[in-house]
């Protein structure tokens, strides 16, 4: 009697304990829409030369050339390739800003812009980030600041495996 009174508290304890740790897991989050892991570059960010973002096996980097390239490694360091890279930044770019207008530019050494992802907030009470996805995407996303919830998005490499 002893025996199995000690077994169901042991299972209700263990039950409870799960419990906990699955509300816990399901309350935990970011303002930033569901999907693969990323990382972000949060209105107003600066990537320099020689930066990254990295998310899981990719990586958005403004080589010291001046070439804002996406590189994914597909699980192995060994299998690093370019995915993406945007167009004429090499030998100008010196910084890549994610504006305040949601537009994510590359600045040359004199402030003149070499590419622009054209991306603009729907609405002045958005808040942008630049998102570089795990899988290989990379996008602006555009965030209610009061709800925390994506509002839109403006893909400008996408990850889709179809």
């Amino acid at each position: 009697m002893k025996t199995t009174k000690k077994l169901r508290h042991t299972v209700l304890g263990i039950a409870a304990g799960m419990l906990a740790l699955v509300g816990t897991v399901a309350s935990a989050g970011t303002a930033h829409a569901d999907g693969p892991p990323a990382a972000y570059l949060d209105e107003p960010g600066i990537l320099y030369r020689g930066g990254h973002i990295e998310a899981g096996d990719t990586q958005l980097v403004l080589q010291n050339d001046g070439n804002l390239v996406l590189y994914r490694a597909y699980q192995d360091p060994s299998l690093v390739h370019a995915v993406w890279q945007a167009p004429k930044t090499w030998g100008c770019g010196y910084k890549a800003i994610m504006q305040g207008d949601g537009n994510f530019v590359v600045y040359d050494v004199n402030s003149h812009p070499c590419w622009s992802a054209d991306t603009f907030k729907p609405s002045s009470l958005a808040n942008a980030s630049l998102a570089v996805s795990a899988l290989g995407g990379l996008k602006v996303v555009f965030v209610n600041p009061s709800g925390g919830r994506s509002i839109s998005w403006a893909t400008i490499r996408s990850s889709d495996l179809y």
